[in-house]
């Protein structure tokens, strides 16, 4: 049994070992940012925002249309006159051409062109915003990824130092079951362990295996590839909480976005009033009409000219639609007010959250780092004792336990730390530079 689950290791740990290409943190964050597929949908839909940003999608310039329409025509005509005379003309042609050049200009719109315009910077504002929110969202999703597989590469070996452990204790017990001096309880549990201990690098090394999936889906390039994380978990530096604060009223993403969104809620409403104004318009057109006829009073008819005009209107009454709308708008915008100072709520109360965990957990590294020292000087002291027999197998497991479980509480300490740290980081506006 023992070498069975021995191969299986050893077979995972093959197939992590070959092709294993080494990644830095900033070479993941950069191959992100241009292959990505929500960066690069978010650019896409920052690039439309910023194509419309235009005048003449405001409705400030002139729209200009031409017109062609030749015909060319055969008939076979009989008239009769009142005067008795007869006209035959079999197969008589007639040819026609129309030609129209027509602009059409907004002159005056009550300066709803002018709003629209305004509106539209705003959109393309907002654009180029949700995209930073995008490239945001996904640093700091490679970001966590990357420390994970580095959490669970630790893990890993934490877990594979803890089995050869067990591996030398079983190793002692059969020589000692051999020679008679032990109990066949002792070896039956230093199988029993080494067995659990197996299954958990076992099931260290799938974990390691789907935290380097999910990064590598993030960098959108194929699920099996194989890397080694090159950089440790960061140290934890010292933050000021006021400077935070400070900074993420300043350049918050999320915080502009909803600024950005009252801003036009307040552009909706001006436009609902601007609506409400007379609209004169300039409408001119030059026109070529061009006919030939081989039958018929005349043989040829031709005209071309220039017309040239305004057209004012105003609405009267719609039924009320437009009160209707100027009412809705002001609310909407009243609601984006509302969602604005929301925002600021949820993110001055994250932002506080994620700087106490983050505190805390700078504090807890360093008690399980020292921690971890005593236990490591604990499990060699119990190593050496069970070895001369002075200790019994039950208490090296109890220092081999707490030394695994010490490791473990140390790396979920740097893990959390870093998530927290990168957290303040995108709340305060400083994870792109």
């Amino acid at each position: 049994m023992r070498k069975f689950i021995g191969l299986g290791i050893c077979l995972l740990l093959s197939h992590v070992a070959q092709a294993q290409a080494p990644l830095t943190l900033r070479e993941a964050i950069e191959t992100a940012l241009s292959a990505n597929l929500d960066i690069r949908l978010a650019r896409n839909q920052a690039q439309i925002a910023s194509n419309n940003a235009q005048p003449g999608a405001a409705g400030m310039l002139p729209t200009v249309q031409a017109t062609l329409d030749p015909s060319l025509s055969r008939n076979n005509i009989r008239q009769e006159f009142i005067n008795g005379n007869t006209l035959v003309n079999p197969n008589a042609g007639q040819q026609s051409l129309n030609a129209n050049l027509l602009l059409n200009w907004t002159l005056f719109d009550g300066t709803a062109m002018f709003t629209n315009y305004k509106r539209l910077n705003k959109f393309e504002e907002i654009g180029a915003l949700q995209a930073r929110a995008a490239i945001e969202q996904v640093i700091t999703e490679v970001t966590l990824a990357y420390y994970e597989t580095r959490q669970n590469l630790s893990q890993l070996a934490a877990a594979e130092k803890n089995l050869e452990l067990s591996r030398e204790r079983l190793l002692l017990a059969e020589a000692r079951a051999a020679l008679g001096s032990t109990s066949g309880q002792e070896l039956l549990q230093s199988r029993v362990d080494f067995n659990a201990d197996s299954s958990l690098v076992l099931r260290q090394q799938e974990q390691l295996l789907q935290s380097k999936i999910r990064l590598n889906q993030l960098l959108n390039r194929r699920v099996e590839t194989d890397w080694l994380p090159v950089d440790s978990m960061p140290t934890a530096s010292t933050l000021e909480l006021a400077e935070l604060r400070k900074q993420a009223i300043a350049s918050n993403t999320w915080l502009q976005l909803a600024e950005m969104q009252a801003e036009v809620a307040a552009l909706d409403t001006r436009l609902t009033r601007n609506a409400m104004l007379p609209k004169v318009e300039l409408v001119s057109g030059y026109h070529i009409n061009r006919l030939q006829s081989e039958a018929g009073f005349l043989a040829s008819n031709q005209n071309r000219g220039l017309d040239l005009g305004l057209r004012a209107g105003i609405t009267v009454f719609d039924g009320g639609r437009l009160t209707r709308e100027r009412k809705n708008a002001a609310l909407m915008q009243a609601n984006a007010l509302l969602a604005e100072e929301r925002e600021k709520q949820a993110m001055d109360a994250l932002l506080l959250s994620s700087f106490v965990a983050y505190e805390n957990n700078r504090k807890l590294i360093e008690m399980e780092a020292e921690n971890l020292d005593i236990a490591q000087q604990n499990v060699n002291i119990a190593r050496e004792a069970y070895r001369v027999g002075s200790i019994s197998a039950l208490a090296l497991r109890e220092a081999q336990q707490q030394l695994l479980v010490a490791e473990s509480r140390l790396m979920d300490a740097q893990f959390a730390a870093a998530l927290h740290f990168t957290t303040l980081q995108r709340l305060s506006g400083q994870l792109i530079r």
